[in-house]
């Protein structure tokens, strides 16, 4: 990426994604070690924008997973990596406005625990995961929830639900008591096409994102999104997102399938209502509709 947000503006190349798996062949343990998105939280997604889960709680950072993988799809891990990485991105997720203080934490003491299980192939798969970082005053754990239903005879039919909910939390500036926030995403998206919808889970993983292109050349998706700020906005006088709700479509308009490229255009409305508290005008009206139009390349 060249100067954009993933690089704060910055003009250098950044790598956004880079990772050696080694597993054996029908060996169940498997190790991954480089920068991606860590796995907490799934974030799949059918719109343009990032689900709020992903806004609020994505950990993309250079980290070492080992796993194990089983029968009925089972997969579980335990991830170590160094920092505050999903705390940072949770104060820079613009869903509410808060101040940390204190020393930034750098050693290899954050760690995710993880497990996937698919006991219906192709038609439900269920997530969990822990999250933990040492945080400033006290540790961060938060913990999340997903699942992806496929509905028998609506083949082409799928709905996606994740629950991230703070367990444990520091204390912000100017508070003497902790705030436990919670974000909760369910989309339901349609295919229109003659293909079989396989189970190809994980928005913020490359591949997941290419499969998704290839497979769903025409998608219609709708989204809702609640973010729960445990009363921050009202206490502090402030203000943070409340509902968010999502509608898109996606059009690969050019397959190449032996070069394993297609070019796709995608387009989204979004409508976003805040809590404000009453001492606060509606500073954030121009902000509550949105659309979005990207144009893209797989290959």
């Amino acid at each position: 990426m060249d100067g954009d947000s993933v690089n704060n503006g910055d003009e250098k190349i950044t790598v956004d994604q880079a990772i050696i798996t080694l597993q054996k062949e029908k060996f169940p343990f498997y190790l991954v070690m480089g920068k991606r998105t860590q796995p907490f939280g799934v974030f799949e997604n059918h719109l343009v924008t990032d689900p709020m889960t992903q806004d609020a709680y994505e950990t993309k950072k250079v980290g070492v997973t080992a796993g194990y993988t089983g029968p009925l799809g089972l997969d579980i891990s335990a991830t170590v990596y160094k920092g505050e990485t999903q705390m940072d991105h949770l104060v820079a997720s613009g869903l509410f406005e808060v101040t940390r203080t204190g020393t930034t934490t750098d050693d290899v003491n954050s760690y995710i625990l993880s497990a996937s299980i698919s006991p219906v192939k192709d038609h439900l798969k269920f997530f969990l995961g822990y999250l933990s970082e040492p945080g400033r005053g006290s540790r961060n754990n938060t913990a999340s929830l997903g699942v992806s239903i496929g509905i028998p005879g609506l083949k082409n039919f799928r709905l996606d639900s994740e629950y991230m909910k703070a367990l444990k939390r520091e204390r912000y500036t100017g508070f003497t008591e902790a705030f436990k926030e919670g974000v909760f995403s369910v989309t339901g998206s349609y295919v229109f096409n003659t293909r079989e919808r396989h189970e190809k889970i994980g928005g913020a993983e490359l591949k997941e994102q290419k499969e998704h292109v290839s497979e769903e050349p025409i998608e219609l998706a709708l989204r809702f999104e609640h973010f729960d700020d445990d009363g921050l906005a009202e206490k502090d006088s402030s203000w943070s997102a409340e509902n968010r709700y999502s509608i898109g479509a996606r059009y690969s308009f050019y397959q190449n399938e032996k070069k394993d490229v297609a070019a796709y255009v995608g387009t989204e409305f979004r409508y976003t209502n805040y809590r404000l508290h009453s001492s606060l005008t509606n500073t954030r009206a121009d902000n509550n509709k949105e659309l979005f139009l990207k144009l893209g390349l797989s290959f």
